[in-house]
């Protein structure tokens, strides 16, 4: 008798498991798709923090420096499926478009020399990171997130200084 309880217990424990597994995926992909879908949206520059010294850190040339001061991007960010993509306007003009599918490794260009390389971005709670692959002096790691309902990107080179850009929905 005590063997067949035990092979119960087990059975039971066993016809569960995938169960269990299936729902904490569902939640996990739940989480996962809402957390993205707060970067959804139009979005304006309020304000930048730490441009001049971020530009300096990454050797730019003084007319990208002071582009990069100037300049008040909107974002328009849309969600297909795991990929979100970051359509960056400056006067109405499309300058760039970043599409990052998440956990995957995907091809980008450095918005401030056009240097193309190779990143990944994943979500660590509520942040959106993105990690170049190969390292460099005007490599950087970009972090996003709302706080507040703002959408907060954050700048941090190789060398930790850091460009903070606060955006508001419109």
């Amino acid at each position: 008798m005590h063997v067949q309880a035990n092979t119960l217990s087990s059975y039971c424990s066993e016809t569960t498991r995938p169960t269990s597994s299936l729902r904490i995926r569902a939640t996990y992909t739940e989480n996962l798709n809402s957390t993205m879908e707060q970067f959804v949206g139009s979005w304006q520059m309020e304000k930048q923090e730490g441009a001049e010294e971020f530009a300096k850190s990454l050797a730019l040339p003084d007319e990208v420096t002071k582009q990069l001061l100037a300049m008040k991007p909107a974002l328009n960010v849309t969600k297909s499926g795991n990929t979100l993509t970051f359509g960056v306007k400056i006067a109405d003009t499309m300058i760039a478009e970043h599409k990052v599918p998440l956990d995957e490794e995907f091809e980008t260009s450095n918005q401030f020399t056009g240097q193309k390389s190779k990143a990944i971005g994943h979500m660590e709670g509520k942040k959106l990171v993105l990690k170049p692959l190969v390292e460099s002096q005007q490599s950087f790691v970009t972090t996003d997130e709302i706080i507040d309902g703002k959408f907060i990107l954050t700048m941090k080179t190789v060398t930790g200084v850091t460009c903070k850009q606060t955006f508001v929905k419109t």
